[in-house]
């Protein structure tokens, strides 16, 4: 008769798992308590080093954080482009003046109901599937629709 070793239980093939009980000797459930422990502590030891790596690398997390917001900015005005990220209105490309824009002008109302959506529209907006309701302008564009629509 063969005992769990770690809670005494008389191991049968019912509550055994066949490669423990060779090895280990333990029952199901402390065979899955013990899979559990192992996987926080290395789950833990692997935050800490990358927290330690983050720590000793931080100009390097920075530019990749910044690598990753500009390709989704590209990816999300491309979107609502269809192709090249151009402004709706005037038809400028540069992308350091090109925005996203509610077309209703509902945009206050929009950060109001979704707080993520205010932190970064771009991942908001790729997130969400791209919802309709929304086009690229340039800032100028942009400003001069909030005034025409008195949106200020």
């Amino acid at each position: 008769m063969v005992k769990c070793s770690y809670c005494g239980v008389e191991l049968s093939e019912a509550n055994m798992r066949p490669s423990d009980i060779h090895r280990y000797r333990r029952c199901m459930d402390c065979a899955r308590k013990a899979q559990t422990e192992y996987r926080h502590r290395t789950l833990e030891m692997h935050r800490e080093k990358v927290a330690k790596w983050r720590r000793n690398h931080k100009e390097e997390c920075l530019e990749i954080n910044r690598r990753s917001q500009r390709k989704r900015r590209f990816e999300v005005l491309s979107h609502y482009s269809v192709g090249e990220p151009r402004c709706a209105r005037c038809g400028f490309t540069d992308l350091r003046a090109l925005c996203i824009d509610h077309i209703n002008g509902d945009g206050a109302q929009h950060r109001r109901e979704t707080p993520n959506a205010s932190k970064d529209i771009y991942s908001w907006l790729k997130k969400n599937n791209y919802p309709e309701g929304f086009q690229v302008l340039c800032m100028n564009c942009n400003w001069i629709k909030r005034s025409e629509n008195g949106e200020l």
